[in-house]
């Protein structure tokens, strides 16, 4: 996501009508996470399905 979105708008953010997220079903993917937080979309989201088990503790910063 990152390299498409900085080859599609370089320098710039994603516009905010486009909102960039992943799915977090469970521990084992929680990495998907710090990627989208560096993803330069102005409007990033996690969708938490099918929610599997409990993902831990996680860190939202960057996450709209």
């Amino acid at each position: 996501m990152q390299e498409y979105l900085r080859g599609r708008y370089g320098d710039r953010l994603a516009p905010p009508h486009i909102w960039c997220g992943v799915s977090v079903e469970d521990r084992t993917v929680r990495s998907r996470i710090r990627h989208l937080s560096m993803a330069p979309a102005a409007v990033r989201f996690l969708s938490l399905e099918p929610l599997l088990e409990s993902p831990g503790a996680i860190d939202l910063e960057g996450i709209s």
